[in-house]
């Protein structure tokens, strides 16, 4: 009988992994690698001078570089922050000076003003009445506003208005009328009158003043 040899099995290299069952082992000559910041902290306490100069050198240049890049955007934050408050005190300023412009405009140009149109007043007979007169007032009456908004709702209310001074125009004494004095303190009751109708309307508006342009006494 002839004896059967075994076949010939490979022989496996020596860095092979061993395998047995689910378990893999593989073994390297490789050392376990550092990181990069362990290396460099390495590296300051190195016995090699010229190596922990360099690290050190680096180090500092690191942190001065760290520094100046907080400096600089710490001014350029501050810079902002100034530029902003300018511009506001700026625009402020011309807020105001505006203000002031508008408020001497408004001082300077005369107040609005509106003409109910022409009244007229009877006259107290009195012995020295020449024959044939008609005894009355003649005048056409003007009023000065605050607002034009307040002229404006006299104007949209002409009859209203002209009603509401019906019991100012009842006779009145012509000598009285013929003085200035006379003539202001009629003036001052229209006035007054028209007032209190804006105010029975709500209107925070008001007549500033009332104007004879033209007064008769006939």
């Amino acid at each position: 009988m002839s004896e059967t040899k075994p076949a010939d099995t490979p022989e496996k290299p020596a860095d092979a992994p061993i395998t047995g069952g689910e378990a893999s082992f593989s073994f390297s000559d490789e050392p376990p690698k550092k990181s990069v910041l362990k290396e460099l902290l390495a590296s300051v306490f190195s016995s090699d001078d010229r190596t922990r100069k360099v690290a050190w050198i680096f180090y500092l240049s690191f942190v001065c570089l760290i520094g100046v890049v907080s400096l600089l955007v710490l001014q350029f934050m501050q810079n902002r922050v100034t530029r902003k408050a300018q511009q506001e005190r700026a625009t402020q300023i011309e807020k105001m000076a505006s203000e002031r412009i508008e408020a001497e405009r408004k001082k300077n140009e005369p107040p609005p003003h509106f003409s109910l149109g022409t009244f007229t007043l009877p006259l107290t007979e009195t012995a020295d009445r020449y024959p044939g007169t008609r005894n009355v007032a003649e005048f056409e009456l003007s009023i000065t506003c605050d607002t034009k908004e307040t002229c404006d709702w006299i104007e949209n209310h002409l009859d209203l208005s002209r009603g509401f001074l019906s019991p100012l125009m009842t006779p009145r004494n012509r000598m009285m009328l013929s003085t200035p004095q006379g003539k202001r303190a009629f003036r001052d009751e229209i006035t007054a009158r028209l007032n209190v109708l804006i105010g029975s309307k709500g209107l925070r508006g008001r007549v500033l003043e009332v104007f004879f342009p033209r007064f008769v006494l006939s």
